[in-house]
């Protein structure tokens, strides 16, 4: 056989193999995603926590929590950003707490994913945990449908604002 030949053969074998370990990659995100955005059916509420692990105290009307660890520059954006977008609305604090600090709480909502951002009503039960970093946006508009009364979700797009011009 040819050595330019088998060379390209042996090219076009490892991307094939390449492709095929993406797409199962991809697919298994796929599910994990689909699974860890439901709404949270763990019984946790805020006061689980141990005292002094939020840097915050619990807001009124609802609080945002993210969880993550100390060297998370992801955790770091994600706090500052849902803090800058949601630290004027009444009622509602942002805080953070160190996944090494709260095992407990990792273990029960099977947080795997750091940031984790936690949200919970203002009884303090957890009503949704998101693993990743979450858009304020996204955060801003299931604290709308928290006060309305359901149960928020993450994992659907803010609607659209119409813009006044």
């Amino acid at each position: 056989m040819d050595p330019l030949l088998a060379r390209a053969l042996l090219l076009a074998a490892v991307m094939a193999a390449v492709v095929v370990a993406g797409l199962v990659v991809r697919a298994r995100e796929r599910r994990v995603r689909r699974r860890d955005l439901a709404p949270t059916t763990a019984a946790v509420s805020l006061p689980d926590l141990a005292a002094g692990t939020l840097d915050r105290p619990a807001g009124t009307v609802a609080t945002v929590v993210v969880v993550g660890t100390r060297a998370c520059s992801d955790c770091a954006r994600t706090l500052a950003a849902l803090r800058a977008a949601l630290g004027a609305r009444p009622g509602v604090t942002v805080a953070h707490v160190l996944a090494e600090r709260v095992p407990d709480l990792v273990e029960r909502l099977d947080v795997r994913t750091a940031p984790t951002v936690l949200l919970a009503d203002a009884a303090g039960v957890v009503v949704v945990s998101h693993p990743g970093a979450v858009d304020a946006d996204r955060v801003a508009a299931a604290l709308d449908v928290l006060a309305a009364g359901r149960r928020p979700s993450l994992d659907a797009a803010p609607p659209a604002t119409r813009s006044a011009a």
